[in-house]
This record gives C-alpha cells, sequence and structure tokens, in this order.
C-alpha cells in the first residue's frame, strides 16, 4: 500500500446524525437468540458452513 497522508479533518465537516434510543439487551435475551443458531453454518442466502 501506498504512504499517502491522511486528512481526516473532512469528517468535522460532515453532519451528525441525531442519537436514536435503543432498547437494552439483556444477557438473558442474548443466550437465547444466539442459543437457537448453528454453529456450523454461516448467515446468508449461499447456506455455505464454514468447515466446506
Amino acid at each position: 500500500t501506498a504512504r499517502r497522508p491522511v486528512d481526516p479533518s473532512f469528517a468535522d465537516e460532515m453532519p451528525q446524525a441525531p442519537v436514536r434510543p435503543f432498547m437494552a439487551i439483556s444477557r438473558h435475551e442474548l443466550a437465547e437468540a444466539v442459543a437457537s443458531t448453528s454453529s456450523r453454518s454461516a448467515p446468508g442466502p449461499d447456506h455455505m458452513r464454514w468447515p466446506w
């Protein structure tokens, strides 16, 4: 990769999106959602499993 100087100041001029409320997720809710997923497949339309 080329080593070019980067000027991140352009981000200061970008409009900020308003903060939206976010409902808290409990560990129980997360564990319940993850427990119902497969550990041997990837999400997506290709249904390709990780071990091939």
